[in-house]
């Protein structure tokens, strides 16, 4: 046997991988809402809604929902069928509600609509679907 020193083991530091495993999460998932928000596909933290200033069900609807919804409400990129499917069969208080408290990941437009807006927006839903406004 030799008399060299023989080398400490190393200490591991667990510490160290949960630190890294955060920062990398926290740092993708900033980057995901950072894309989102330059892409208009998501609500954005910390930003105001523009306010809209139709008072019609129609411009309401191309401005805000369209691009999400499609413009007949058959779905799009971003959001479900309105006029089809589960989605078609739920009542204008539901609708409303959906619209004022948004419902992920549609952005809720309380404070971007006025509450006429968003009974105007809701009506044309049901208008889409071939369905009375008026009870």
């Amino acid at each position: 046997m030799t008399d060299e020193p023989v080398a400490a083991p190393r200490r591991r530091r667990p510490w160290l991988w949960v630190l890294s495993f955060v920062v990398i999460s926290v740092a993708g998932l900033g980057t995901l809402i950072g894309v989102g928000c330059a892409l208009r596909a998501n609500a954005c933290p910390f930003t105001d809604r523009s306010v809209e200033t139709a008072s019609d069900g129609p411009t309401i609807w191309a401005n805000n929902c369209s691009l999400c919804h499609g413009p007949n409400g058959a779905g799009g990129p971003g959001g479900p069928s309105l006029i089809a499917g589960e989605r078609a069969s739920i009542s204008l208080a539901e609708i409303v509600d959906a619209v004022r408290g948004g419902k992920p990941p549609m952005p809720r437009f309380k404070g971007a609509l006025t509450d006429e807006q968003i009974a105007e927006v809701s009506g044309y839903v049901l208008e889409l679907r071939g369905e009375a406004t008026t009870p």
